[in-house]
C-alpha cells in the first residue's frame, strides 16, 4: 500500500506568506480602482472655486471628491479624461488633469488656466462658457495621446 506524499512544510510555509501578500493587494487594488471610479463620478465643477492672483486665475480645489483624485496614487487620468464629456463635470476634469500633470507646462495668465478661458466678476461669481468644453477636450487629446474616446496611450502622472 503506498503512503500518500508528505508536502514539504518549508514549501507549503512559502506558499501561505506569499498568499497573504498578494490576495490583499489584489482586493485592495480592485478597492483602490473602485473608490477612483466612484470618486470621478463624483466630481462636479462646483468642487473647483475660483480666486484672482497677481499670475492670473487660479482653481481651488475644495470638493472631497476632487481633493482624493488630486493625491490618489492610482492613475484617474482614463476616467477624468471621460469627465471632460460631461457639461457638470467637465471643468473640475480639467482642473484636476491640469494638476495631475506634475510639471507638464501650461499657460496661466489673467483670463485663462490651462487653456479655460474664466471670467472673476466682481461679485465673486464665476463665468466659465460651456462652449470651450469641446477646445478643451481636444486640447486633452493632443497632450494625452488619445486615439479614440478612452483609448489612451498616455503617461502616468
Amino acid at each position: 500500500m503506498r503512503r500518500p506524499r508528505r508536502i514539504d512544510a518549508g514549501l507549503m510555509a512559502w506558499v501561505v506568506v506569499v498568499g497573504a501578500f498578494l490576495l490583499p493587494g489584489c482586493v485592495s487594488n480592485r478597492d483602490r480602482e473602485s473608490e477612483m471610479a466612484e470618486r470621478c463620478a463624483g466630481i462636479s465643477n462646483n468642487g473647483i472655486q475660483w480666486d484672482g492672483t497677481d499670475a492670473g486665475v487660479w482653481p481651488w480645489v475644495v470638493g472631497e471628491s476632487e481633493r482624493w483624485l488630486l493625491e490618489a496614487k492610482c492613475d484617474p487620468t482614463t476616467l477624468l479624461f471621460q469627465a471632460l464629456e460631461d457639461p457638470d463635470r467637465w471643468v473640475a476634469a480639467h482642473v484636476l488633469l491640469t494638476r495631475r500633470s506634475f510639471g507638464k507646462p501650461f499657460v496661466a495668465n489673467s483670463g485663462s488656466y490651462n487653456g479655460l478661458r474664466v471670467t472673476l466678476l466682481a461679485d465673486g461669481s464665476v463665468q466659465i462658457d460651456p462652449e470651450q468644453r469641446a477646445r478643451i477636450r481636444k486640447q486633452w487629446l493632443d497632450v494625452l495621446g488619445v486615439g479614440s474616446f478612452g483609448d489612451t496611450h498616455h503617461y502616468a502622472p
